[in-house]
């Protein structure tokens, strides 16, 4: 389904920047204001694969937990929007806190470092925004979503990619992106929802 994205298929090690461990979100067994998973029962499928999700974590409302039915598999993503769990969950949790309620000009921004396979590390930016809203088909339905902007990018010159995401409102779920790679090489391509089932 996503790039989920680009940055989720790379090997994360610790992450450290602006955003502090503060408020509604950022500490574990709670969640931001506005935030809810997508209602337990939806599904989401896209052409690589299908998302079924289950509801929040019991022990954590910011993660959302989907199955994969061909495997069974089942991911964790903090906020819907990004792999969990994270080597340091704090940092990346009180950044994401801060990008809810979401609705129109909604953003953040944080560091972190990524170790590559040789042990190197990478530091990296990361932001969100909320740019718009729209609507959009998807099976012959006409579906409201936010249009979303995610930008990752090496602190040094070297890789960066940026997303337009689209956001169904109802379904709580990512349900297309578009990337735009900035600098080096990425195989990351566009997707888009084939159905969507909410209950």
């Amino acid at each position: 389904m996503r790039r989920f994205l680009a940055i989720a298929a790379l090997p994360l090690a610790a992450l450290a920047g602006c955003a502090q461990p503060t408020g509604p979100g950022a500490t574990p067994g709670t969640a931001p204001p506005g935030f809810q998973c997508p209602p337990p029962g939806t599904v989401v499928q896209t052409p690589a694969r299908t998302f079924q999700y289950t509801g929040a974590s019991p022990s954590d409302p910011f993660t959302c937990i989907a199955v994969n039915p061909a495997t069974g598999e089942s991911t964790g993503y903090l906020a819907n929007l990004e792999p969990s769990p994270w080597v340091d969950q704090r940092t990346v949790r009180a950044g994401m806190a801060r990008l809810f309620p979401l609705e129109v000009g909604s953003n953040t921004y944080f560091l972190y470092e990524m170790s590559t396979a040789d042990g190197r590390l990478i530091n990296f930016n990361s932001s969100w925004r909320v740019m718009g809203q729209q609507t959009m088909d998807i099976a012959g339905q006409p579906r409201n979503v936010l249009v979303m902007e995610h930008t990752n990018t090496t602190a040094r010159p070297g890789y960066g990619v940026r997303w337009i995401y689209y956001y169904d409102t109802q379904a709580r779920a990512l349900v297309g992106g578009d990337p735009t790679i900035l600098q080096g090489y990425s195989d990351v391509t566009p997707w888009r929802a084939v159905g969507i089932t909410v209950p």
